[in-house]
């Protein structure tokens, strides 16, 4: 398995900076992005993807609350926390862009560097 960097982070002592492991939740999507073969990417992209899993998993935790309390149950089950995510799924993304429209997307970023 691939080592994550620590980020440049930390206490400075005599204008060394020591730096700061990552947290748990960093590493793993990190590690998602690397097996994804997403090696380089900006500083802000990890704080981003992680305050988009944060807001994700509370909405379908909140959704599969609400489905357990209409079906008169005070505990979430599997199928609750299934039915939020199938709903999250329908509602907030698309699909992947077929093969010619990455291709053209493709071509445009080539064109602008």
């Amino acid at each position: 398995m691939t080592q994550v960097p620590p980020v440049p982070l930390g206490n400075q002592h005599a204008g060394h900076q020591e730096p700061l492991e990552l947290p748990r939740n960093a590493k793993l999507v990190s590690l998602m992005m690397q097996a994804m073969g997403v090696d380089d990417f900006q500083p802000q992209v990890l704080p981003q993807l992680l305050d988009f899993v944060h807001r994700y998993t509370l909405d379908v935790v909140g959704d599969a609350q609400l489905f357990a309390e209409h079906a008169g149950r005070s505990e979430v089950d599997v199928d609750d926390v299934r039915l939020a995510v199938e709903g999250k799924l329908t509602h907030s993304f698309t699909g992947v862009p077929s093969k010619e429209v990455r291709g053209l997307i493709r071509t445009y970023w080539a064109s602008q560097g």
